[in-house]
Order: structure tokens, then C-alpha cells, then sequence
């Protein structure tokens, strides 16, 4: 898989849990969501061990950060500030089922 093309599937997978649970594109006060995750998914690919977990675990590995957990609507700061480039491994249960 192309870097590219790993983008092109996070941001796909992204865009799909928050449009299902949260039925929006954009974060709470403005921010594209599709915009987030271009920036954020090459993070994840530059890190082989996150690359080899596949897009689609990444995104859903971001998207816990944002209180997905409990069905809030993203927030973009939060998701900002709680954006940490995938460095936490642990998949939540939540997730698995999706």
C-alpha cells in the first residue's frame, strides 16, 4: 500500500465513524474533519509499527481521543490537543466492534 493510499482509507474510515455516530463532517465550532485527518494520517504512516496496524486501526485509534467513547460530538481543540500522532497503541473495546 502507497502512502497515499493509506490517507485516502484513514481519512475514509474517519469520516465515516463521525458521519455513523455523530452524523457530522465538521468538528463542533468549525474545522474540517477531512481536513484533520489528511494532516494527521501521514503521522501515522511514518510510524511502521502504526502503518503495519493498517488505516483504518489508526483512525480509529485517533477518533478515541476525541470522547468517542462516550458519543459526544468531536470538538476540534480537543481533538487537537488530544492528538498525539498515534503513539498510544491500546484499541478500545468500543472500536473493535466497529
Amino acid at each position: 500500500m502507497t502512502e497515499e493510499e493509506f490517507i485516502t482509507r484513514f481519512k475514509t474510515h474517519m469520516l465515516k465513524i463521525a458521519k455513523d455516530l455523530w452524523g457530522m463532517d465538521e468538528f463542533e465550532g468549525g474545522g474540517s474533519i477531512a481536513e484533520y485527518a489528511e494532516k494527521v494520517a501521514p503521522t501515522y504512516w511514518a510510524d511502521p509499527l502504526q502503518r503495519e496496524d493498517g488505516p483504518e486501526q489508526c483512525a480509529q485509534a485517533d477518533l478515541s481521543y476525541w470522547g468517542g467513547l462516550r458519543n459526544e460530538p468531536p470538538n476540534f481543540q480537543k481533538a487537537v490537543q488530544a492528538g498525539n500522532g498515534g503513539a498510544d497503541r491500546r484499541t478500545p473495546i468500543f472500536w473493535r466492534a466497529l
